[in-house]
């Protein structure tokens, strides 16, 4: 994303790579560009296509891949990723807190970062890591914690998988035991709505959901271990 009034997405694989020279001293890259959007807007279906692309290039001899992606959703995509992929090869998702106009913009060195460890060795078999400020976490257990600060970034139950420094992937912990199977390639896209109750909810909007054909069933967030409003637990 680039911009000086407000951001949208310009930059391609290659504009990344170009203003990275030191990336030619890792090894080889290519880059396929499989959508150029803000990261809300990411869909399953460019999730599944940008997964194809990279079980394709590791079967081709890659030594690792990454996928540059927007930080709102980095999480969820880095997450479903995880679950689906099957290669002990290192997929490695990244992106920047600040846009390569702002002072002190974290894009070039985040892409670095994900190199090296999509190059190291000691990231294989760790499943889908994500790569923020030095830091190296799994897939399953980051989380966005902040949605301007540099170190937005974290593992609060487990701590990061490991960090950059100088040049090198240095791993701290390693996840107990082999990562779980990969689960089956879905055929098909199911959007399931994601409702979150407030305040004073009634559920009307969640008994409008669920009326609809449309809705083959819902996530209800709820608070706590699980507590909601009365009205939404009553028929």
């Amino acid at each position: 994303m680039t911009g000086d009034d407000g951001v949208a997405p310009a930059l391609d694989g290659d504009d990344l790579v170009a203003a990275v020279p030191a990336l030619a001293d890792i090894g080889r890259m290519e880059c396929r560009a499989v959508a150029n959007v803000g990261s809300p807007s990411v869909s399953f279906d460019m999730l599944l296509e940008g997964l194809a692309w990279a079980h394709r290039m590791v079967d081709d001899g890659a030594a690792g891949v990454i996928v540059t992606h927007g930080t709102d959703t980095m999480e969820e995509s880095a997450y479903l990723l995880d679950l689906l992929w099957d290669r002990p090869e290192p997929l490695v998702v990244t992106g920047a807190m600040r846009s390569p106009e702002e002072p002190g913009a974290d894009g070039p060195a985040n892409l670095l970062d994900a190199a090296i460890v999509a190059a190291s060795w000691q990231a294989c078999g760790a499943g889908v890591l994500v790569v923020m400020n030095g830091e190296v976490h799994r897939a399953v257990t980051v989380t966005k914690t902040h949605s301007f600060a540099m170190d937005a970034f974290a593992s609060p139950w487990m701590g990061a998988l490991g960090r950059v420094v100088e040049g090198a992937f240095e791993p701290v912990t390693r996840p107990d035991g082999p990562c779980p199977a990969a689960l089956p390639i879905p055929e098909r896209v199911v959007n399931v709505p994601i409702v979150y109750p407030g305040m004073g909810c009634d559920g009307t909007v969640l008994r409008a959901l669920l009326a609809t054909e449309d809705c083959p069933g819902l996530s209800l967030r709820a608070w706590g271990p699980g507590m909601c409003p009365s009205p939404i637990l009553m028929r």
